[in-house]
């Protein structure tokens, strides 16, 4: 199958998170300053987001939810913002690919109001199980009950042409998913919390327990095995050039 030219990926900046680096990095000490992206692809047969960023209530430093966390922000814009500071319609996306629920994926989701979610049944799953709320950190705030979600299970070509691949990467959280585009000239992975900084993918036992370490690290080699097949990978927390 021949993938098809003319896509176009542009990464959009949705603000900069400080945590400590312990939650990334096993053992680590001190913190860290990551970027939090949303990213834009522009296929032949329409465009999409995969994740969408952080809420747009953390724009207000103020913001009683973003105070409740251990992080810190700066820098933060919605995506809407985004996407209209790079010359791109909200209106035209069509479609979300969540990686997972976490707010700083997911936050963007209720602004664009055209578009379905594009998400894992396990993730889905998951945010209607208490216990799997608590451990994974969701919020219900991030959930958006209106959209019309399109459930799906396992691997998920999104234009049945091979371009775009949701790939399952289960183990950050209960459902998590990476996207693999191929643009006839390009092969690449955004890997999203799969593989959080590029320190990871280098040294896999690097990485910092989530909702399931096993699934994690069975990810993380997935990830790793796309590498040698010559997929450039795209963590999801690592500084990017537009």
């Amino acid at each position: 199958m021949k993938e098809p030219s003319g896509i176009v990926i542009t990464h959009l900046l949705t603000g900069w998170i400080t945590l400590n680096k312990s939650v990334v990095i096993q053992g680590g000490s001190g913190t860290l300053r990551l970027p939090v992206y949303a990213h834009h692809i522009s296929h032949p047969k329409g465009e999409l987001l995969f994740d969408s960023g952080l809420p747009q209530a953390f724009e207000d430093k103020n913001n009683q939810r973003r105070e409740n966390r251990s992080f810190r922000f700066d820098g933060v814009k919605n995506i809407v913002t985004c996407l209209e500071e790079a010359h791109l319609d909200p209106n035209r996306i069509q479609k979300v690919v969540t990686s997972h629920f976490h707010f700083d994926h997911a936050g963007g989701n209720s602004l664009l109001k055209n578009a379905t979610v594009i998400v894992q049944e396990k993730e889905l799953e998951a945010t209607r199980i208490p216990e799997f709320v608590e451990k994974s950190g969701y919020n219900t705030m991030d959930l958006v009950p209106e959209h019309n979600y399109q459930v799906i299970n396992g691997e998920f070509d999104i234009f049945n042409d091979g371009s775009l691949v949701c790939l399952p990467t289960h183990g950050h959280t209960a459902g998590h998913q990476s996207l693999q585009i191929l643009t006839g000239k390009e092969k690449m992975v955004l890997a999203s919390d799969a593989c959080q900084i590029k320190q990871i993918l280098n040294d896999e036992f690097l990485q910092a327990p989530s909702f399931d370490q096993e699934l994690q690290l069975e990810s993380l080699k997935k990830l790793q095995k796309l590498q040698a097949l010559g997929f450039v990978i795209v963590p999801g927390h690592e500084p990017l050039g537009n």
